[in-house]
């Protein structure tokens, strides 16, 4: 399957492809598409929490607080 994202020539390294191809293979994720949608998913995410961090640094630094306080 992870073949297949090569053949249609995305920007995917053949190694990578590989990589992807097995981590599905043992089960970490359903299809090389669960694989893609999870790690868009992680990139918003990421993206988001960064954004947050830039625009709204005393919010960021408060949830610490709270985090810090709980444990």
């Amino acid at each position: 399957m992870a073949k297949n994202l090569i053949e249609v020539k995305t920007r995917i390294p053949e190694k990578a492809a590989q990589f992807i191809n097995e981590l599905v293979e043992r089960g970490y994720y359903s299809s090389v598409s669960d694989f893609a949608r999870q790690s868009i998913l992680d990139k918003l995410i990421n993206d988001l929490e960064l954004g947050i961090s830039e625009l709204e640094p005393d919010l960021v630094e408060f949830r610490k607080e709270e985090d810090d306080d709980e444990k």
